[in-house]
């Protein structure tokens, strides 16, 4: 007599313990291959639908979004901040409003458009940070003074220029 092999439900693949995805609602079993094509059949079927409700979704929910959001960025600062000192490393500011990231050696604006694709930073750059261990030795926390003083003072904080013409 002829050994059963198992197929999937569209009959199809032959089932295997490592292939086999049994559907919750009515325990049908598929393989992951006819689940895969399924599941990518009814995405473009109905994928005007599902952006249609996710839109809706989101403008009734606009406010709470943007605090969602708002609250997910501060945090991420936040944990920065941390790993880097929490203050100013020139004046000592610890203003969370005030602070900053500062490439130690320049070129934080090419490094900004390497890993955002535009010049800004922030929540991009505390994820891009966070993701590659909290790199030492090329970023600091300035403020927001220090670090534009930095910029048009050729790379000295005006604050460490003045002190360095104190005898």
């Amino acid at each position: 007599m002829a050994e059963h092999v198992a197929v999937c439900r569209n009959g199809m693949h032959e089932m295997t313990p490592e292939n086999v995805y049994v559907q919750p609602n009515d325990g049908g079993r598929r393989c992951l291959a006819c689940k895969q094509a399924h599941k990518a059949a009814w995405n473009a079927a109905h994928d005007d639908e599902e952006r249609a409700r996710k839109r809706e979704h989101h403008d009734a929910n606009r406010e709470q979004h943007i605090a969602r959001c708002r609250a997910l960025r501060l945090s991420n600062k936040i944990e920065t901040l941390q790993h880097y000192g929490n203050c100013c490393a020139c004046c000592g500011e610890a203003e969370i409003a005030f602070l900053t990231i500062d490439h130690v050696n320049g070129g934080g604006d090419a490094h900004r458009r390497q890993i955002s694709g535009s010049r800004r930073g922030g929540d991009s750059m505390y994820r891009w940070l966070r993701s590659n261990g909290w790199p030492q030795d090329d970023y600091q926390i300035l403020c927001f003074n220090c670090n534009q003083g930095r910029h048009v003072n050729g790379g000295i904080c005006p604050h460490a220029a003045k002190f360095a013409d104190l005898p």
